[in-house]
């Protein structure tokens, strides 16, 4: 375990020297920041409420969530599902789950989740290079779904996530990712897709995301509504 703690230090330390380096994707994320809004209005962004609703595409449940996100530091997804009500929730890298089964410790594969849902916050994402721990790569350029794309990856090594961004080459559109999903559906990879942007407080933001694996659609997420900035605090999310 020392060891594991040294290796993940040694690689926190070389990824703010290769994100201070590579500078072909801090270019790209800076357009991707622009098209989102600028970085001035997203760096505003201090918490969210995000309300929505889930539809299950190849197999799986349905049903509606309100996530809270206290960035960069907690969350709570509160999901009403056929069976009843889970609560999870993370605050400062520890969590638990609460459902009809009872309430219980978030670990393993469920922790590693919660930790990728924070991770992954859109407005984190873009912000990334902003964060001195975090490390920005160029990966390819890709033709996809029809559209000239920049991939970027943003891995923080202190939490082993990492995530896939695709940048629109013409517009600088953040409209796709691609991570691996531990706690849902083993290791496979799974790609989110985003579209019908609107504008919330400044921020492009997407009001529909399809999941998939594989090629194989999973779930149609529809955002219901988006709230910046409510005053949310660790207290309340756990």
């Amino acid at each position: 375990m020392s060891f594991f703690r040294f290796a993940m230090l040694l690689l926190g330390c070389c990824g703010v020297i290769a994100q201070a380096q590579d500078s072909r994707a801090l270019q790209i994320l800076g357009r991707a920041q622009a098209a989102a809004g600028g970085t001035e209005a997203l760096a505003a962004v201090k918490d969210m409420i995000v309300t929505r609703d889930i539809r299950a595409v190849g197999g799986g449940m349905s049903g509606r969530q309100v996530v809270k996100f206290l960035l960069h530091a907690a969350m709570r997804q509160e999901s009403s599902l056929p069976f009843g009500q889970v609560v999870v929730s993370l605050v400062d890298g520890a969590g638990s789950i609460d459902s009809p089964q009872g309430k219980s410790a978030l670990v393993g594969p469920q922790l590693t989740q919660a930790q990728g849902e924070l991770f992954r916050v859109r407005e984190r994402l873009l912000l990334a290079d902003s964060l001195p721990d975090w490390t920005v790569s160029y990966l390819e350029s890709s033709v996809d779904s029809g559209r000239e794309a920049d991939v970027l990856e943003v891995s923080d090594p202190k939490s082993s996530q990492r995530v896939r961004l695709w940048i629109d080459k013409k517009t600088g559109e953040f409209y796709r990712s691609s991570f691996a999903a531990v706690a849902i559906v083993g290791a496979q990879q799974l790609d989110e897709f985003y579209s019908d942007f609107r504008a919330v407080n400044g921020i492009q933001t997407p009001f529909r995301i399809d999941v998939s694996t594989a090629g194989r659609a999973l779930t149609e997420i529809h955002i219901e509504k988006v709230l910046h900035n409510t005053g949310l605090t660790k207290s309340e999310l756990r």
